[in-house]
């Protein structure tokens, strides 16, 4: 099993929701999320595999404000037909940035139930 599957996942019942950063348009709900990466439910899928930027809003009383924005990179993507849905993993940018130290954050005040 590799590195990434072995990262605690934590499932927010499309409690956060995704923007591209640049447009602003909404792009999904985070389905779970781990300190390296998240899966993201949409109704329209990625095509390509570049880099994106998105704006998380956070629950709030977070104390990073009201939104993060982080780097992210589309690593796997999967059509649910059925319920006309797309779940696409992203791996969050490497750099150590202000966006992953939220969403450690986020991840331990999910994990803890502080913002549930």
């Amino acid at each position: 099993m590799d590195e990434r599957r072995r990262l605690e996942r934590i499932k927010t019942l499309y409690y956060l929701r995704v923007y591209d950063s640049d447009s602003g348009h909404y792009v999904g709900s985070v389905s779970d999320i781990s300190a390296k990466g998240m899966r993201l439910l949409s109704e329209n899928g990625f095509d390509s595999d570049d880099n994106h930027k998105f704006l998380i809003k956070l629950p709030q009383g977070s104390i990073f404000g009201e939104s993060i924005t982080i780097g992210v990179q589309k690593r796997w993507a999967k059509c649910n037909e059925a319920e006309a849905t797309h779940e696409t993993g992203f791996e969050f940018d490497k750099k150590i940035d202000d966006g992953i130290l939220a969403v450690r954050s986020l991840i331990t005040d999910l994990k803890n139930k502080k913002l549930l």
